[in-house]
């Protein structure tokens, strides 16, 4: 069995430094002998190959930024599955940053189980989902204010606009659904004039009914999710009036206005675009490189 421990960020006394400080004591850690590996999960998908873009470009940015001596990926519905890219690792301590928008089943039960049965000969380490990362809601706060600067300069005042914030959600007791609400919640404090709504795929309040939720003129759609699969470009985006070309990897991270029956949309593609993960992700893992 795997030697599984869990983490968080900034736990067990060590003070996450940040920027020009943090890059030089990860380049430090990371050039020793016996550097740890990161290993980023993603969801992927067996019917499209956009849902593992985010995934696949993260990792190489990664690279490119250094100094991790070893990025690999895996998925969960797509090879390299998380068994087949443990197997090809020789670190003596691998940390897995789970590339989901919220910590839900896969995070809590599914990753974990299948890490603690691939029989790693070293230590793994299991940091929570990036989208449950508090630096997740400043970057939410930056799109909400850069849609308002398009939508005041086209006459509306910000209290004629609604925020819908869209999750996966799940049928299942102990879903994603909390970490999307409680977002939606210091969202709502955070930003000025807008209401602030969640909603989901598969659990109410539905993205289906979002026309139940606001009469709002003017609708910010901001998907939590981290690509464009099959929900983030077949199933949320025809709701607002947009197809599956409007939300590709070439289109902007922001479309509007697309007028949707009487309601103007601006849409924001899934969080996975943001290339703040990249900090998101090295906050989570700095903590466990000296363990």
């Amino acid at each position: 069995m795997t030697d599984l421990h869990h983490g968080v960020p900034g736990e067990g006394g060590c003070s996450v430094p940040s920027g020009t400080d943090r890059q030089g004591r990860l380049q430090a850690l990371c050039t020793v002998e016996d550097a740890p590996a990161l290993l980023l999960v993603g969801h992927g998908s067996a019917r499209t190959e956009r849902a593992r873009l985010p995934t696949l470009a993260l990792a190489e940015r990664l690279r490119q930024r250094g100094p991790w001596c070893t990025v690999a990926v895996a998925f969960w519905k797509e090879p390299p599955f998380i068994r087949e890219a443990l197997a090809a690792l020789t670190a003596p301590r691998v940390i897995v940053v789970p590339n989901f928008a919220s910590d839900g089943i896969f995070t809590r039960e599914k990753i974990p189980a299948e890490l603690a049965a691939a029989g790693y000969p070293g230590q793994v380490i299991l940091t929570g989902a990036i989208g449950a990362h508090p630096l997740v809601e400043q970057i939410m706060v930056r799109r909400i204010d850069a849609a308002l600067a398009r939508i005041r300069a086209a006459g509306w005042p910000p209290d004629q606009v609604t925020v819908l914030l869209v999750g996966h959600g799940s049928r299942r007791p102990g879903g994603s659904s909390t970490t999307i609400t409680q977002l939606a919640d210091r969202l709502a404090a955070a930003v000025h004039g807008p209401r602030v709504h969640a909603c989901f795929i598969e659990e109410a309040p539905l993205v289906t009914d979002w026309r139940e939720l606001t009469a709002s003129p003017v609708v910010i759609v901001m998907p939590m999710l981290i690509a464009e699969g099959m929900h983030g470009s077949e199933d949320v985006p025809p709701q607002f009036g947009l197809t599956a070309e409007d939300v590709a990897p070439s289109a902007p991270d922001l479309t509007g206005p697309v007028a949707c029956g009487d309601r103007q949309v601006w849409y924001w593609r899934g969080i996975g675009s943001s290339p703040d993960l990249i900090d998101i992700i090295e906050d989570m893992a700095f903590p466990h490189l000296t363990r």
